[in-house]
Formats: structure tokens, C-alpha cells, sequence
């Protein structure tokens, strides 16, 4: 039993959602080291990663890679891929031995990231800008009751298809014809 908690709680440590945070913890810290092509690829290949099933080690195809980023010289997706395995973002654990095999790699668990000054600002912008008081002004909920209220707009609480009319005050009438109009 005691393994079994301690394998699930190894596994949650690596997830989409700690690797999301911990590169923009770990891009806040170092702004001028990764560009957006470095996200773009290491998202590509968490997504990559998700595909396959979480696997500890899987291929990085260099051709579909390149495909789907839209990077069209081997050299820009080299440098790229460098930087992140650099960073320790991804771990190689075999170069692709020709063009028919893909190389091999894992996801690096970045776990030496500061992360108390993104969080102190993002928990500052977060409390300046809504208050409660600011919320309950605001904020309108429409909760759906059940299947058949869903897209029908109501009117006194009933049905537009069942209203007439010359139930309409004039008013509303207007702004429906002039909606209408505008289609």
C-alpha cells in the first residue's frame, strides 16, 4: 500500500500543469535567456508527450516536429531544441541515428525554479483588481436549469416562441426588429 501512494504522488510531480508552470516560473526568472520559439517547441512536446501516453521516454520526430512548429531550417529547430535540453526542459537520451529514426527524449522535472516572485505579482495583480465587493457588483450569473431551457431566450419567464406580440412593450419590440434588421 505505502508503494502505491508513493508511486502516485512520483507521478503527479510530472504533469502538464507543473511543467506549464514551471516554464513560465523558470521564463520569469530568466527573461532574456528563452524566446517564444523555446515555448513553442517545449509546449509541442509536452502535448507530444500527453499523445503517447506519458511515456518516460519517447521519439521527437525532427520532420513532423519542424512541420508542426513551421520552422523550415534544421539549424533554427536544432538551436532550439539545444537550448531547451541546455536549460534542462528536455533530457536526450539518444541522438536519432539517421533520418528514419527519430531521437529519443524525456521530460526534465525542473523542480530548482524560484517561484516567489511570479507568484507574489501574480497574487498582487490578482487581489488589486478584484475585490469582493468589486465581484458582487459585476458579476451576473445565468445558470441553465435543465436541457430544453438552454438557447431560449425568456420573457417574464416564459418562452419567446409562446409570447405574443401584442405582449411586447413597444420598446422591446424595437430592439428586436432592429436586431433582426441588422441580419
Amino acid at each position: 500500500m505505502a508503494s502505491n501512494k508513493k508511486n502516485d504522488a512520483s507521478k503527479s510531480v510530472l504533469n502538464g500543469y507543473n511543467l506549464t508552470r514551471s516554464w513560465f516560473n523558470y521564463k520569469s526568472n530568466n527573461p532574456m535567456q528563452l524566446r517564444s520559439i523555446h515555448a513553442e517547441m517545449f509546449f509541442y512536446i509536452v502535448d507530444l508527450w500527453n499523445r503517447v501516453g506519458q511515456k518516460e521516454i519517447f521519439g521527437l520526430p525532427t520532420d513532423a516536429t519542424m512541420e508542426a512548429l513551421e520552422i523550415n531550417s534544421y539549424k533554427t529547430y536544432k538551436k532550439a531544441l539545444d537550448k531547451l535540453i541546455e536549460h534542462e526542459f528536455i533530457i536526450e537520451i539518444q541522438k536519432s541515428k539517421n533520418v528514419y529514426v527519430s531521437r529519443k527524449i524525456a521530460l526534465g522535472k525542473i523542480t530548482n525554479v524560484n517561484t516567489s516572485a511570479i507568484d507574489k505579482a501574480n497574487i498582487n495583480a490578482v487581489t488589486n483588481e478584484y475585490t469582493f465587493e468589486n465581484a458582487v457588483e459585476t458579476t451576473i450569473i445565468d445558470k441553465q436549469k435543465n436541457k430544453e431551457q438552454y438557447n431560449k431566450e425568456q420573457y417574464n419567464n416564459s418562452l419567446m416562441s409562446e409570447i405574443k406580440i401584442s405582449d411586447l412593450e413597444e420598446e422591446k419590440l424595437k430592439s428586436y426588429f432592429q436586431i433582426a434588421e441588422a441580419y
